[in-house]
């Protein structure tokens, strides 16, 4: 008897800790709508609050060391992404178990490669004079 009340009494419980989470979250959108970006307390602890969830503390290394230093973080940062993109690291990344290879290839090779080649004349020709002449580009700038 005592272990069925108890269930009940956790089951209660849990509901009622979540009608709490989900009026306290109404509650937040509430006081959002209503002081919105206004230079209130709230505006200022969910600024902060974003502020330190996407801050960076340190980050780990490929020789396993860690930076903790905001300079030594961008610098790394930005080295990374150099090598990256200029192709300086695809040899060790791919010897590497790295989160790059776990991230699906969505173009092939041929793709690729015609993505990459420069426009032709004749394709800027197809382009402009597929376009209406009474009309102005769209917002991606066809139409």
């Amino acid at each position: 008897a005592d272990y069925l009340l108890e269930k009940s009494l956790l089951s209660e419980l849990g509901d009622l800790l979540l009608k709490e989470e989900s009026y306290w979250h109404q509650k937040s959108r509430e006081i959002w709508l209503k002081d919105g970006d206004q230079n209130t307390k709230f505006f200022h602890a969910s600024v902060k609050a974003r502020r330190n969830s996407n801050y960076i503390s340190a980050i780990k290394q490929p020789d396993d060391s860690w930076i903790s230093s905001q300079i030594a973080i961008k610098e790394e940062v930005v080295s990374f992404f150099q090598k990256l993109l200029t192709g300086e690291t695809l040899s060790s990344l791919a010897s590497q178990s790295s989160l790059l290879e776990k991230i699906p290839k969505l173009v092939n090779d041929v793709d690729n490669e015609s993505l990459l080649s420069p426009f032709s004349l004749e394709e800027i020709q197809i382009v402009v004079f597929s376009m209406a002449r009474d009309k102005a580009p769209a917002l991606d700038g066809f139409p």
